[in-house]
């Protein structure tokens, strides 16, 4: 199948979609062939529904198609949700956060499994930032979005993804895998103690990383595209500390990582040890969600979670 069904004219511009196509392809294979073929009468569906233009996906949309989208002298964002699930948690999240910290949901479609979000202007994220101003930005944004669920609506819990350590440790034990067994048995041991000893939970982003802070004119810095999951406000350092991704590159890396912990550990009033747990066993669990397109780690990045093990004191 070629590009053809996915490409438009907006004020003339011919838009060509297929490098999205082909990310979607090589990560989904038939399923997001299925997807694919969907997409084009989604857009459609939607900007005759909410009279809007909707524009080529930005170049950082890698599974959902996110795009601009225009009405009058209005800019929005449309999320198209690939059906992972995640729409339903994300709309939640945001209802939940009503603008406060995060961008506002406009509105959204759930046949279509799309939102209708806030722009945010101008949109640079954190990872452009200082070190010093990046922290700033999350130190900014997490407290806004800690709150108990309010409503009855069920969202997954830090513990449910924590089941992909058992998973990962079945797979490691009986193929080679991308991070040393070890490794493996204390994050799956650390993330269940680490459960039994919350005692605050609250709707948690998710995945606060730089790249999902951004500037905006209305609040200085939101953040966008939350997963929305259930668990001990400690747990959202572990993205932000694990990122951007170059900072296994970074010859100092110890340094800084220490650093931001206890920027947030006397901030946001956590214990330091509770974050460096987190951090270490949520950075094995965001490997056995690459583990697909990833069977290998590169020995820095190894040793970058060896390192987080190490002031976890849990190896």
């Amino acid at each position: 199948m070629n590009a053809g069904p996915y490409n438009k004219r907006v004020d003339g511009l011919h838009l060509d979609i297929e490098p999205f196509i082909a990310r979607v392809r090589r990560r989904q294979q038939a399923g997001g062939e299925h997807w694919l073929t969907r997409l084009p009468l989604l857009i459609s569906m939607l900007e005759q529904q909410w009279q809007i233009r909707i524009d080529r996906p930005f170049p950082t949309a890698r599974l959902h198609y996110v795009a601009p989208a225009h009405r009058a002298d209005q800019t929005f964002v449309v999320k198209i949700f690939f059906p992972t699930g995640e729409f339903a948690n994300e709309r939640a999240a945001l209802l939940h956060y009503h603008g406060e910290g995060a961008i506002q949901l406009v509105c959204s479609d759930a046949d279509c499994q799309a939102l209708l979000l806030e722009r945010v202007i101008p949109g640079t994220s954190a990872v452009t930032v200082t070190e010093a101003q990046a922290v700033e930005a999350f130190l900014t944004v997490a407290p806004k979005l800690w709150h108990p669920p309010a409503g009855t609506y069920r969202y997954p819990t830090v513990g449910d993804w924590g089941t992909g350590l058992d998973q990962f440790l079945e797979r490691a034990a009986h193929e080679p895998c991308n991070l040393p067994l070890p490794l493996i048995i204390a994050a799956r041991d650390t993330f269940q103690q680490l459960i039994a000893s919350t005692s605050q939970v609250v709707v948690l982003h998710g995945d606060l990383h730089h790249g999902n802070i951004a500037r905006s004119q209305r609040d200085f810095w939101l953040a966008i595209d939350p997963k929305g999951v259930l668990g001990d406000p400690a747990y959202e350092c572990g993205a932000f500390l694990r990122n951007p991704s170059r900072i296994s590159r970074v010859p100092d890396f110890k340094q800084r990582l220490a650093w931001r912990v206890e920027q947030l550990s006397t901030r946001l009033h956590l214990p330091q040890q509770r974050i460096w747990q987190w951090a270490f066993a949520q950075a094995v669990l965001s490997q056995w969600w690459e583990v697909e397109e990833r069977p290998k780690l590169a020995l820095r990045e190894v040793a970058f979670i060896t390192a987080l093990a190490e002031r976890a004191e849990v190896v």
